[in-house]
C-alpha cells in the first residue's frame, strides 16, 4: 500500500481496482466476513488506500469513495453474492438449485416466485452460509430484478437498486452524514 502514495488520483484508482481489489474480492460469496471487526480489517485496506491521494487525506472515507466513484468492499460482497444467487437459481452455474436453496412454495410469500426461504440456523457456520447469507438481500430485491432475462441486465437493474441497508456499516456512515449535515447547518444559520 504504500507505492500507492500518488499525487494522481485517476491512475493510482485504476491501479489499484487493477491489482489490490480483486486480491481482496476473490471468491468472496465463500468467505464473505460476518463480523463487524473482520469486515472492518478488510474494509480498512480500501480506506488505507483513499487517504493516500493527494486531495483525499482529510476527507471522509464515504466522500472519498463517492469523489473516486467506488463502492466499500463490502457493498461489492453483497453486490457479488447477489450475481451468484441469480446465476444459481436461472440454472447458469453448475449446481443443483436443491443443493443451496430452498424455494418457498406456498403463497405466504408475497411477490415473486423465485422467494427463498431462509432456514432456521443455531450455528454460526450454517447461519452466515452463503445460502442462508443472501436470503434476506434477495427477497427484498424487486420482482423486475429478479426476473432478468439475462446476466447482463440483472447486472444492470441490480446496479440501480440500493444495497446500502445490508451492510453492516451502513448506520455509522449515514449517522456520519447526519451529524455532518446538522453542524453544516449550525455553521450556516450561527453566521
Amino acid at each position: 500500500m504504500k507505492c500507492f502514495f500518488l499525487s494522481k488520483q485517476r491512475p493510482a484508482s485504476e491501479t489499484y481496482i487493477t491489482y489490490v481489489r480483486p486480491i481482496l474480492e476473490y471468491c468472496s460469496p465463500v468467505w464473505s466476513p460476518h463480523h463487524k471487526y473482520l469486515i472492518n480489517k478488510i474494509e480498512s485496506v480500501q480506506k488505507n488506500f483513499t487517504k493516500r491521494l493527494r486531495g483525499l487525506w482529510d476527507i471522509s472515507y464515504p466522500k472519498s469513495l463517492q469523489l473516486l466513484n467506488l463502492q466499500s468492499l463490502e457493498y461489492r460482497r453483497i453486490f457479488q453474492n447477489l450475481m451468484l444467487c441469480y446465476q444459481i437459481l436461472h440454472g447458469r452455474c453448475d449446481t443443483t438449485t436443491a443443493s443451496c436453496f430452498v424455494h418457498r412454495s406456498d403463497d405466504s410469500m408475497r411477490g415473486y416466485q423465485l422467494k427463498l426461504y431462509k432456514c432456521h440456523c443455531t450455528v454460526d457456520v450454517t447461519k452466515h452460509y452463503f445460502a442462508n447469507r443472501v436470503v434476506n438481500v434477495w427477497n427484498s430485491l424487486p420482482d423486475t430484478v429478479v426476473t432478468a432475462p439475462s446476466l447482463l441486465s440483472f447486472r444492470h437493474q441490480l446496479a440501480k437498486f440500493d444495497l446500502s441497508s445490508f451492510c453492516v456499516n451502513f448506520y455509522f456512515f449515514s449517522i456520519l452524514f447526519c451529524v455532518i449535515t446538522v453542524y453544516c447547518a449550525h455553521c450556516f444559520f450561527s453566521m
